[in-house]
């Protein structure tokens, strides 16, 4: 029996900026609006809204940007 919050998993994008080129091909593709530039870098301004479509991973031609599986305590 656990006691106290319960972990779960969850599903998060992510950009590895060493990688990125500034291309903003991620800005162009995501309908949502998860990501923003900030000193020619792409970042993930909000990973809540992200719908999980992973089209900005596919049009990153530096393979910047990951799903990660994160694990939440609520």
């Amino acid at each position: 029996m656990l006691i106290g919050p319960s972990p779960k998993l969850e599903m998060e994008i992510y950009v590895d900026t060493s990688f990125c080129n500034g291309c903003a091909n991620c800005i162009d593709e995501c309908t949502m609006g998860v990501f923003k530039m900030d000193g020619g870098k792409a970042f993930v301004e909000n990973e809540y809204i992200c719908a999980g479509c992973f089209k900005c991973q596919n049009f990153c031609p530096m393979n910047a940007i990951q799903p990660r599986i994160v694990m939440r305590v609520s």
